[in-house]
């Protein structure tokens, strides 16, 4: 794992961060809809034992904003803290990549609510289908997703390879804090995450036609 950090004086309490994978993959296709529809599930599971409701009572008064992010075309943790509760920020990017939390109930709601979404905007969708045909000179890359394809087994596995290998990941850190003050903290947080002995094969998930060494 790479860190990068750029003190700036533009706001004197924030500290903006970003983590991402350097692995350039592509998910195979029955993997794309729960990478792009699942993923958005993730922060709204919580982490460990603490549901997100939990977690919103536990960060109560505390300037914390994290949000897991896994897609086919990038994968990572971003957000926003305060000096102050920088500490607290880094526990929590710690315990998304070793303690995600899993509720098949709200990857549920999220498929349910991507269909509501297909069928109240049908005409829509139709209409910018239509104008993406005739732009589009690559037609392979025009996408419509099976929402019924997205399961929670899927999510774990995509999880598992991306998160359980933190060493392929950067993160840069930038607003107001002192890199000598920031480096403990983050080596306790981050750099002690290793990656999990029974992480599954990469090829299982990714085409290896695609995948980089």
């Amino acid at each position: 794992m790479l860190f990068r950090s750029k003190p700036t004086d533009f706001k004197t309490d924030e500290v903006q961060f970003k983590g991402l994978s350097k692995d350039t993959f592509k998910i195979k296709d029955e993997y794309k809809p729960t990478a792009v529809y699942g993923g958005r599930s993730l922060k709204n599971m919580g982490v460990d034992k603490f549901s997100l409701n939990e977690l919103k009572q536990l960060l109560a008064g505390r300037n914390v904003s994290i949000e897991p992010v896994l897609s086919g075309l990038m994968s990572g943790i971003s957000g926003n803290t305060s000096v102050k509760d920088f500490e607290t920020a880094l526990q929590l990017i710690n315990l998304y990549y070793s303690n995600q939390r899993w509720d098949e109930n709200v990857l549920t709601k999220e498929v349910q609510s991507a269909k509501s979404y297909r069928i109240e905007n049908s005409s829509l969708a139709a209409f910018n289908d239509t104008i993406q045909k005739y732009w589009t000179v690559d037609k392979k890359s025009q996408v419509s997703y099976d929402l019924d394809d997205i399961t929670l087994e899927k999510l774990k596995k995509i999880h598992k390879y991306v998160f359980k290998n933190p060493a392929s990941f950067t993160f840069i850190f930038s607003g107001s804090l002192k890199p000598e003050k920031a480096k403990p903290i983050i080596e306790k947080y981050l750099g002690s995450l290793v990656a999990v002995k029974d992480s599954i094969n990469k090829y299982e998930v990714i085409d290896s036609i695609k995948a980089k060494k």
